[in-house]
């Protein structure tokens, strides 16, 4: 079966890293993640809790601290068996604190609409936060694009 082959041959390890590497340097973020420093926060369905301080640090080829890539090491291990392992289910809760100068702009994720009459061709996707007030919010579909980007 490929995918046994896959992973003997540590493909779903790498895979894994560059996933989480893209996760961990805000890549999804798009336009958004020019600031004045962002924080990423992941905290995933096994209880552990990653943290990377200041992705404006992190390049792709670049050298990364020692604790920002242990990060990357142990959010990588955790996505690589939930790759390899059928029976398992693995989720991740995913936040970006953005520091931005003042009146800079935010992108959010605009809806999908069939365009009716009088009805705004752009609206922003939104979500409703724990008190109950709506905001604005980015797409599954464009965080997941983002990971497979590079």
């Amino acid at each position: 079966m490929l995918s046994s082959l896959y992973a003997q041959k540590k493909g779903y390890k790498e895979l894994a890293k560059r996933y989480c590497r893209n996760l961990l340097m805000g890549t999804w973020l798009w336009r958004n993640k020019h600031t004045l420093g962002t924080k990423i926060e992941v905290v995933t369905s096994n209880g552990s809790h990653y943290e990377v301080s200041d992705t404006r640090l992190l390049s792709w080829n670049g050298e990364w601290s020692e604790q920002d890539s242990q990060t990357l090491t142990e959010l990588a291990s955790e996505m690589e068996e939930a790759l390899i392992n059928d029976d398992k289910y693995w989720l991740i809760d995913v936040h970006a604190i953005l520091k931005t100068g003042f009146c800079q702009e935010i992108h959010p994720s605009q809806k999908f609409i069939e365009h009716g009459e009088g009805e705004a061709s752009k609206q922003y996707a939104t979500t409703v936060c724990g008190n109950g007030e709506e905001t604005v919010c980015f797409h599954a579909e464009k965080v997941g694009a983002a990971f497979t980007a590079y």
